[in-house]
């Protein structure tokens, strides 16, 4: 596709098709890094508290 928009001088949409294609794949690129990233041990201490809570809520007799 591209060879054939440099033969017919379509310089503009050749440079704009690469833009659109490379936000995409950036896009893609930020999204795949952000769902791999490590939990701080902040995150950590606040789950666990979260999961203590429900814990303690769960045995207490209810009334």
């Amino acid at each position: 596709m591209a060879v054939g928009l440099q033969e017919s001088g379509n310089d503009n949409i050749k440079f704009t098709m690469a833009a659109i294609f490379l936000i995409i794949n950036l896009v893609f690129v930020y999204r795949s890094f952000y769902g791999m990233r490590i939990e701080t041990l902040k995150s950590k201490e606040e789950e666990s508290k979260d999961t203590q809570k429900a814990q303690v809520a769960e045995a207490q007799p209810q009334q």
